[in-house]
């Protein structure tokens, strides 16, 4: 089985670490884009994790509280300033809606 690489686009590292969101699809969305996903990506991955139309109002208020954990590597989470991620095994640190 290979390895799951980071979900950020413009790096794709190999990676075993993960991050944990929960809130939202608004919010879910919102931290995409603040790892660097364009706006238009993090909106279609939302909606496909809540298996709703990206063009839906639903996308963003379907379920107030969905979990998404994504493999993120420890240089990319530290440049969008979330917590370092979690290695496999570890307790998984949430940022959650506010």
């Amino acid at each position: 089985m290979p390895q799951p690489t980071c979900i950020v686009k413009s790096c794709q590292e190999a990676t075993n670490t993960v991050l944990h969101f929960d809130g939202n699809g608004q919010w879910l969305a919102a931290c995409l884009i603040h790892l660097g996903i364009e706006q238009k990506q993090a909106i279609y991955m939302v909606s496909q994790f809540l298996d709703v139309s990206p063009d839906s109002v639903e996308v963003f208020d379907k379920r107030p509280d969905e979990g998404l954990t994504l493999f993120v590597c420890p240089n990319c989470a530290s440049k969008a300033q979330f917590p370092p991620p979690a290695s496999f095994g570890m307790p998984v640190p949430v940022i959650g809606q506010p």
